[in-house]
């Protein structure tokens, strides 16, 4: 889904053990409108156990050193390929603060291992040299705010799963994709930081 609305913002990180520069952001607010597309609340809950990796083991049943970010991603979404770039610049700018990026599916079939093949060599295919998982409850289906949500979004959590961000959306210009990665990663070092003020 094309972002609309796109608003230059000029943010300077103050000297917090944080990186300080200066960059051109995006406003998520009008991605936000949407109530079906835009996703679960922050507060609300993921359940780690349900999302499963290639190897079986769950997002929950790992060792993390950090926070957690997901992608939302699916075999069959255009934008997702396009916005590729926007998700490996994220990935890199993110990892030295010991967060991880995981690409996840709450559309596709685990039950289906054809489908599940498919959805891991279709992750692998976007080069993000991160760990993708898929949701995974019998026949339950994913809580219907994480189904809807529009592809790709990213979510931060913590690891217990609570959300804590949330920027739903990319944009077909590679432009506003770079602003919009921009935001992600200075929202994301700004979650960091308030956490470390409070300990």
């Amino acid at each position: 889904m094309s972002a609309m609305f796109a608003t230059s913002l000029l943010v300077n990180r103050g000297k917090t053990g944080f990186s300080s520069f200066p960059f051109e952001g995006f406003d998520f607010t009008a991605n936000s409108r949407n109530k079906a597309s835009a996703g679960p609340d922050a507060g609300s809950r993921i359940d780690l156990t349900r999302l499963k990796m290639r190897d079986g083991l769950s997002l929950a049943g790992v060792t993390h050193k950090g926070l957690i970010m997901l992608v939302t991603v699916d075999s069959q979404c255009g934008a997702c390929k396009v916005a590729s770039d926007e998700m490996r610049d994220i990935r890199t700018r993110i990892e030295s603060y010991d967060i991880e990026y995981h690409p996840v599916s709450f559309s596709t079939s685990v039950a289906a291992p054809e489908e599940a093949l498919n959805f891991f060599t279709y992750a692998d295919s976007l080069g993000l040299n991160a760990p993708a998982c898929l949701w995974t409850a019998g026949n339950e289906p994913p809580p219907e705010k994480l189904f809807l949500m529009v592809l790709p979004s990213h979510i931060l959590v913590n690891t217990d799963g609570v959300i804590l961000r949330k920027w739903p959306g990319t944009d077909s210009s590679s432009r506003i994709r770079r602003r919009m990665a921009n935001q992600i990663v200075a929202d994301t070092l700004n979650e960091l930081r308030q956490r470390a003020s409070t300990k």
